[in-house]
């Protein structure tokens, strides 16, 4: 019986031991991390911080010079015309050793709108609110600055951990936010601002598309300004040089979002471009849609 119980202590004693062990490991393993992250972040914030610095002392001129800072980075930095939401440059994105994605048609609206109301709210700065606020913000996707020059022209800067994940971020953020709207307002309110020409669903030729999911057979198009025949017909069998669009749509139906390839013609053109779409479901009174919005490839000759 002795010897069980000094066994028996031995054990427990071991064990948390172990645990107490472990527990030390995971804190040196989550502090590594921290660390990691909080440099990630200074590293970035200076490179957006100083760029700002650039294009508010030399306006366009600068623009130059940032595209000598984004050859040498592996996340670049976009600047945007608040505006009007264009972006007016880009870094190159390459995909293949041929194509690469078409940043400057991407549409700035939506991320504009958020680096204003963040430049305004550091007005009202508050220390403990941004100590408490630091460790979210090292784990952000994107960061963005403002750049004001002598004139008074405004340019907003953003930089991503890496630059195909902030253009696609340019498009999934107009998506959801699409997708919010119909679940708010409706399907027919949500439309009308799709249409109007200063929404800041548009920008130049960009745009939302819009089906309404009714069944794995039927898909019907409520809203496309590049393709306005399609608008009340089933899209199941409209194909592609890539194959069945809807058909790959309804392929995402779980986990309800995703991103697909496509031909599409660019606005204003005739010849069809690869095209990198987002299409994210929604469900509003009763009914399935779909929202979807995209980027072009560049296809280098």
């Amino acid at each position: 019986m002795k010897k069980l119980l000094i066994i028996l202590f031995c054990f427990v004693s071991a064990a948390v031991f172990a645990e107490q062990n472990m527990s030390y490991i995971s804190e040196i393993n989550y502090a590594n991390h921290l660390t990691k992250a909080r440099s990630e972040y200074q590293s970035i914030h200076k490179t957006l911080s100083d760029a700002a610095g650039i294009i508010s002392r030399k306006g366009k001129a600068g623009f130059k010079k940032i595209v000598k800072i984004n050859r040498k980075l592996e996340s670049g930095i976009f600047i945007i015309d608040p505006s009007t939401g264009k972006v007016l440059l880009s870094p190159a994105i390459k995909v293949s050793k041929k194509d690469s994605l078409y940043g400057v048609k991407l549409n700035g609206k939506l991320i504009s709108k958020e680096a204003i109301a963040v430049a305004r709210s550091k007005i009202r700065y508050n220390p403990w609110e941004e100590w408490s606020s630091f460790i979210g913000k090292m784990y952000r996707d994107y960061f963005t600055a403002l750049a004001i020059t002598d004139k008074g022209k405004v340019y907003v800067l953003a930089i991503g951990k890496n630059n195909i994940q902030l253009q696609r971020l340019f498009v999934e953020k107009i998506v959801k936010k699409a997708c919010f709207l119909i679940k708010e307002k409706g399907i027919e309110k949500a439309l009308e601002e799709f249409k109007r020409d200063e929404s800041i669903f548009k920008c130049g030729n960009n745009y939302v598309f819009v089906y309404r999911y009714v069944s794995d057979d039927k898909v019907i198009c409520l809203y496309n300004p590049n393709y306005m025949d399609n608008i009340g017909k089933n899209m199941i069998n409209y194909k592609t040089g890539l194959g069945y669009f809807a058909r790959k749509i309804v392929k995402l139906k779980d986990p309800g979002f995703g991103w697909i390839k496509t031909l599409t013609k660019v606005p204003g053109g005739e010849k069809p471009q690869i095209k990198h779409i987002f299409v994210r479901y929604v469900a509003a009174q009763g009914k399935q849609y779909i929202v979807g919005a995209g980027v072009y490839y560049i296809k280098k000759d």
